[in-house]
């Protein structure tokens, strides 16, 4: 499942923990079908959203405006 997801952008975001290193798989399917797909990934970290979330915020927006081009 995704954690969000912009149809208008055709983009994903995923916040990805502990929990994905054990999921690899199932991660690297939908990963495979989203880029079948044009959907454009953004992957963030856990650490990261929590300990800088400005910096995460900059990659999501770099992400949007690259979409929106």
């Amino acid at each position: 499942m995704l954690d969000f997801y912009s149809p208008e952008l055709r983009l994903a975001i995923e916040v990805d923990g502990a929990i994905h290193d054990r999921k690899a798989l199932a991660d690297r399917q939908r990963e495979r079908f989203l880029i079948e797909n044009h959907i454009a990934i953004v992957r963030l970290r856990n650490e990261l959203v929590i300990r800088e979330p400005v910096h995460a915020a900059d990659q999501i927006r770099v992400a949007v405006e690259m979409r929106r081009r």
